[in-house]
């Protein structure tokens, strides 16, 4: 297994932009039979995930995601990044053709899975790095677990190799990712859990990675955060995931939206599930949004 391949993926193109005549949403909440009861508020605010979200989890960008920041505008709704990744990985993967068509520069955003959040001019709202004395109980387990070579520290800056001794342990780490087999990752994050409890935070997006943060870390509370900074109610938001990390801003936003192709955690946890991360699932969003007129410019008649 290749060490932290999300970081170093290599984004792949779709070859042309496909149409969804009749956008749809399922419902997942027992009882509901509309978007009504769900969508009581107008859209202002989607907060989306990145990787095997808005990129597919084939690492295909869709055309028609591209195109949809566009109709968002048009719409009067904000798209920002709910991302365990740092702004910089983003904006990189993503890719300064893609960025300018997206008219997209990362603010406002959560990133390192709400160790660090931007507002609307890039005015830091919260950066929350690792207390030291955590960093180091944390690394001593990782290493006596024999897993200190699948390490890494996160940060705004270049990722943090433990495994090299020129690494400094004095370097200002948001986050510790740590990757292997499902066996041993679990009993690493069972040993952490039982050492420092809750002076910790985790977030796990799958059985083969975890990350260790501060605690209350986590994609929903930074959503509560970013609301407070762009004057908005949680219940205008809606969020966008695939994964485990993505569930408290699933409980938080008054809309939660799965990807097809997510995992069965997020897609039970959601209130909706879309087309797959591989078929334009933002634009089949937005799509859905503008027909029923969930917009704060209902009226809007520009398309993507």
């Amino acid at each position: 297994m290749v060490l932290l391949g999300y970081f170093f993926l290599t984004l792949a193109f779709a070859a042309s932009p496909a149409t969804s005549e009749e956008p749809t949403l399922h419902t997942q909440r027992q009882g509901t039979t509309s978007a009504s009861s769900l969508l009581a508020k107008p859209i202002r605010l989607i907060l989306s995930d990145l990787d095997g979200t808005l990129v597919g989890k084939n690492g295909v960008l869709h055309p028609n995601n591209v195109e949809a920041f566009r109709l968002a505008r048009s719409l009067g709704i904000q798209v920002a990044m709910a991302t365990g990744r740092p702004r910089t990985s983003v904006l990189e993967l993503l890719g300064e053709r893609n960025l300018e068509k997206m008219e997209f520069s990362g603010n406002p955003g959560i990133y390192l899975n709400g160790a660090y959040v931007l507002g609307p001019s890039g005015e830091v709202l919260r950066d929350s790095p690792l207390a030291a004395s955590t960093l180091k109980h944390v690394l001593n387990v990782v290493e006596e677990e024999g897993l200190l070579d699948r390490a890494v520290g996160v940060t705004e800056g270049p990722l943090i190799f433990f495994k090299d001794e020129s690494s400094s342990l004095h370097s200002r780490v948001h986050k510790v990712h740590v990757e292997g087999e499902p066996a041993a990752v679990a009993v690493v994050r069972h040993r952490l859990e039982a050492k420092l409890g809750d002076s910790v935070g985790f977030a796990q997006s799958h059985p083969r990675a975890f990350e260790v943060l501060e605690p209350g870390m986590n994609k929903g509370e930074a959503l509560r955060l970013l609301c407070a900074a762009l004057g908005i109610h949680p219940d205008e938001v809606l969020a966008l995931g695939n994964a485990r990390n993505d569930l408290p801003m699933f409980e938080v936003a008054g809309t939660a939206v799965a990807v097809g192709d997510g995992y069965d955690i997020a897609k039970e946890a959601a209130d909706f599930v879309t087309v797959p991360s591989t078929q334009g699932a933002l634009m089949e969003v937005l799509q859905y949004i503008k027909a029923r007129n969930l917009s704060p410019n209902s009226d809007a008649t520009e398309t993507a």
